[in-house]
């Protein structure tokens, strides 16, 4: 046990910064895509129609950093387990420029629906140390400086609580332990509000339902204020007013959505505008 200290001790601190610096690339790369490529590339059309279905209008996801690859490196496997590589979106990672979230934009997707860089090396796959950026970093830590927190399981999900005008974490899954320890460590005095996926059953934690339960037990282990869903009308065999997550009920209806938040966190009213200008005046 000792020699192994030693060795691990000796052992350089790996070095990451070639991979970020590729990723940061790729990410302007993509996001460039999409706000200069031609309006009738069949490939952006697509792109534009499965953004508008979620929800997100094409300026918004200008605005929000969204781009995509119309060839990416990995492909997805369908329900009968055969592979295709189509376009995908490509999601910032909100609070850091070198980590995004890559979604396949095809309905037919079903294993590799997801892709994120790669974190560590691994020699059989071809990955290198140049091909990878660390650990994931913690989405919008910028989240600890407000009153209330909606933490929520991907990207899409947390962008659509944002455009709903508040304050979200995307776990990136199902995983809530760093969450938690990262809010210990500031000792975050606002509130947690669980907002998991609705799925599973209330004692999986590798499923919403369970995940959320667990998530608020940590916090509570460390003395943070949560909101769990049953306190906001969501019982544990209940959904998000028919939906899955906050993304797909943001796509059937944003303004539904705005509400219950509006509710649950104290604010009086949001207001939608097609501008800066138009929130502005609202504002004033």
């Amino acid at each position: 046990n000792a020699k192994a200290a030693e060795r691990k001790q000796a052992d350089p601190a790996p070095d990451y910064s070639e991979g970020r610096e590729k990723h940061r690339q790729y990410i302007a790369e993509c996001a460039e895509r999409l706000r200069e490529t031609p309006d009738f590339d069949e490939t952006r059309l697509m792109v534009v129609d499965y953004l508008a279905a979620r929800g997100i209008s094409e300026d918004e996801a200008v605005a929000l950093g969204i781009g995509y690859d119309p060839k990416p490196a990995r492909g997805w496997q369908d329900e009968a387990g055969e592979w295709h590589k189509t376009p995908r979106i490509i999601l910032p990672w909100l609070g850091c420029d070198f980590y995004h979230i890559d979604r396949a934009i095809d309905a037919r997707a079903k294993g590799g629906k997801y892709d994120k860089p790669p974190s560590a090396p691994d020699h059989d796959k071809g990955i290198t140390e140049a091909d990878c950026v660390g650990p994931q970093p913690l989405y919008n830590p910028d989240a600890f400086s407000h009153d209330y927190i909606v933490v929520v399981e991907g990207v899409l999900d947390a962008i659509a609580v944002q455009l709903c005008g508040f304050n979200a974490v995307a776990l990136g899954g199902t995983a809530s332990n760093n969450f938690a320890n990262e809010a210990a460590a500031r000792n975050y005095a606002g509130v947690v509000i669980d907002m998991l996926d609705a799925d599973g059953k209330p004692d999986e934690t590798n499923k919403g339902r369970g995940a959320g339960n667990k998530l608020v037990s940590l916090l509570a282990e460390a003395g943070i204020k949560t909101l769990p869903r049953a306190e906001y009308g969501i019982e544990e065999t209940d959904d998000y007013s028919g939906h899955k997550d906050a993304a797909e009920w943001f796509a059937a209806d944003r303004a539904d959505l705005a509400e219950m938040l509006c509710e649950r966190t104290g604010m009086k009213r949001v207001f939608f505008g097609n501008s800066g200008a138009e929130a502005n005046e609202c504002a004033i």
